[in-house]
């Protein structure tokens, strides 16, 4: 084998491996999302249950010392509850990566542009171009 075919046999392997990476990790955020979603959907029923149960106690005790002051955990736990009901169940996880996104390309457009791996096999051929033709 001549060593050119050497150079290119080694680059594409080394772009295979750039890409097998990529996708590696973006298969690894998309099981991290999915965990992170199914441990909320887990956790969903327990404080489902003890938010109501503070709302319930709250009430009684309103009710018994004619008092509305024992109504001020309802006012914590009730927006708990719709939060932790949106996240487990909602499109919470959707307007997240929608929001996510939208900084993320903002994020782009303050910064330079990443350097990509055809921008960087493009600068080699040129140096090659100009060590040929010295």
């Amino acid at each position: 084998m001549s060593e050119k075919s050497i150079v290119n046999t080694i680059r594409l392997l080394e772009n295979q491996k750039i890409e097998r990476c990529i996708a590696f990790q973006e298969a690894l955020d998309e099981r991290k999302r999915a965990f992170e979603l199914a441990r909320l959907q887990y956790a969903y029923p327990y404080k489902a249950i003890a938010s109501l149960a503070v709302t319930i106690i709250s009430a009684v005790a309103t009710y018994q010392h004619k008092n509305v002051f024992h109504l001020i955990p309802v006012a914590v736990a009730l927006p708990y509850l719709a939060c932790e009901t949106d996240a487990s169940f909602g499109r919470r996880t959707a307007r997240i990566k929608r929001r996510a996104d939208l900084l993320y390309r903002t994020g782009l457009a303050q910064h330079e542009p990443h350097i990509l791996v055809a921008d960087v096999n493009h600068r080699v051929k040129e140096l090659q171009g100009a060590d040929d033709m010295e």
